[in-house]
């Protein structure tokens, strides 16, 4: 064969190959084919000590190849937003003389010549002794006043985000911690910036609600889970995002879950992608995005009992929307959403599964029930045939799946559904039926 014709030949499998593909795709659902946004990569950035003094030096580069040298705006401010003094040591690095013991908010932001190729980074970094910082805070987090609200939305905002410092903070009492010297995602150093802020709240008596709503923030929250003979009490982590006014309750509620991690944080559970959404337009929703507790397990890592359980406590603590609650998941997430849903179909309104690993003999179970499925064409970890498959089985079982695949993209299609507002939008569009027919 000659070889200059072996790419053209590869280009012609490759197109034929994705022609029988998306023939088979149309036989199986409301399928949408899209190019992936592929959202903008954040500089990287590596923090170290300053020598004889406190404070920290970055040493920020590019993700991407630029034409001409990458000088980036860099912002640093303690907690209460004050703005710290930003220089250069000489050596392309940015130094900022901070005192000891303090967290540090970090902003990168591109230049002109990386803009509209590189995104904004916030991250935070400890200066000092973390382990000894966040044993003070736990001191006064247990000489808290009494929450002053007794009932409602305020009480089990504040008793909620008391439970996870509490919870947080004991945990650094056997849990040797290390200074952190990188960024915020899964970063010790993201906790005690929340805990710091929450505690200094909670001391001078202030309204919750008004430091809780339109931001995410940690909390925890304890319930009962009844699964015939293993009956117990348990309690997840999440992040919750109150909308902005209390006016529109009870608000629609959007339960989040994540893949696999082999030691979820706090810090993880944090959506960016929710964000952009959320803070640039209304958003209705109240947002709650677990963090599995303790090294998952078993298929799916989440346990569908113990999702609904809490869910059901949710319903009873917060002003949230019996008939407009949704759930989606990515990855293991995609996974548990699907086994989640099989379980109460009965509470859901919609549902969408990200990138999944899916069982078809569920289909059956959660047929009556909207879904939105999105996969990316190339996943390399999770086959878009899966979703495929999924959606066929839920057609044969009386369904009407969407599904929607991006070409070109990986694995990671979170980062891109859960940045369309379109997204919102269609899971708002649904309500929940009455006790859905579970389809023989």
């Amino acid at each position: 064969m000659n070889p200059c014709l072996t790419p053209f030949l590869q280009a012609c499998v490759r197109t034929l190959g994705f022609v029988l593909f998306v023939g088979v795709c149309r036989l199986a659902a409301e399928t949408e084919f899209i190019p992936s946004a592929n959202p903008l990569p954040t500089a990287r950035v590596e923090f170290s000590s300053l020598e004889g003094r406190p404070g920290i030096a970055m040493s920020i580069t590019s993700p991407v190849d630029l034409t001409e040298p990458f000088s980036p705006s860099v912002t640093v401010s303690k907690p209460d937003g004050t703005l710290l003094p930003v220089a250069s040591d000489g050596d392309g690095r940015f130094v900022v003389d901070a005192p000891d013991a303090t967290a540090l908010r970090v902003t990168v932001a591109p230049d002109a010549a990386s803009a509209g190729k590189v995104r904004t980074l916030n991250v935070a970094v400890f200066c000092g002794d973390l382990g000894a910082a966040m044993r003070r805070l736990h001191e006064r987090a247990r000489a808290l006043p009494p929450i002053q609200a007794k009932a409602g939305l305020a009480h089990a905002i504040e008793r909620d985000m008391r439970a996870w410092i509490l919870n947080r903070l004991a945990g650094i009492e056997s849990e040797p911690v290390e200074n952190p010297a990188g960024p915020a995602s899964g970063n010790p150093a993201n906790e005690y910036l929340y805990a710091s802020e929450l505690i200094g709240w909670m001391e001078k008596g202030s309204d919750i609600f008004t430091l809780a709503r339109g931001r995410q923030l940690p909390a925890r929250h304890t319930f009962e889970v009844k699964d015939g003979a293993e009956d117990r009490t348990m309690a997840f982590n999440f992040m919750i995002r109150l909308p902005e006014t209390a006016s529109e309750a009870p608000w629609p509620l959007l339960v989040v879950i994540h893949g696999f991690s082999p030691k979820p944080t706090i810090s993880g559970a944090v959506r960016e992608e929710i964000e952009s959404v959320a803070g640039g337009a209304a958003f209705p929703f109240l947002v709650v995005s677990l963090s599995f507790n303790g090294p998952m397990r078993g298929s799916g890592g989440w346990n569908p009992a113990e999702v609904t359980a809490l869910i059901d406590s949710l319903h009873a603590d917060y002003p949230a929307d019996r008939d407009r609650t949704y759930l989606t998941g990515f990855s293991m997430g995609g996974m548990g959403t699907i086994r989640v849903v099989a379980h109460r179909p009965d509470m859901f309104a919609a549902y969408a599964p990200l990138c999944p690993r899916a069982d078809p003999s569920l289909a059956p179970k959660l047929a009556d029930v909207p879904a939105y499925f999105y996969h990316g064409e190339n996943d390399p970890t999770i086959s878009v045939e899966q979703s495929v498959v999924f959606c066929k089985a839920l057609e044969a079982a009386g369904g009407k799946p969407r599904l929607r695949i991006y070409q070109g993209m990986g694995h990671a299609v979170w980062t891109d559904v859960y940045r369309e507002p379109a997204f919102y939008e269609k899971l708002l569009s649904h309500r929940r039926s009455p006790a859905p027919v579970v389809h023989e």
